[in-house]
């Protein structure tokens, strides 16, 4: 049996499947699913910072960050007096 036969036999069948230009530009949902998954994508990364910011970067801080050991090192320092600052 040929195609053109089939197709002169059940014209509603093939019909029923075109689409006018119309129909074809009209706008459809795509654009939902697409910021869905940019704000689904964004709400995971502000998550993933917020556990790095809390539980990883606060074990990984040095002793030498905090003020107390600063002002430590800055007084053991030997500065000249204020009149000697610009004699070297």
């Amino acid at each position: 049996m040929s195609f053109w036969l089939i197709v002169n036999c059940f014209p509603p069948l093939f019909i029923s499947f075109c689409q006018t230009y119309a129909e074809q530009k009209a706008p459809n949902s795509e654009w939902k699913i697409v910021w869905g998954l940019v704000i689904l994508g964004l709400s995971v990364t502000c998550w993933v910072y917020c556990y790095m910011r809390n539980n990883v970067y606060d074990a990984m801080l040095p002793a030498t960050i905090t003020k107390e050991y600063q002002e430590a090192v800055v007084s053991r320092w030997k500065l000249p007096p204020d009149d000697q600052f610009f004699t070297y």
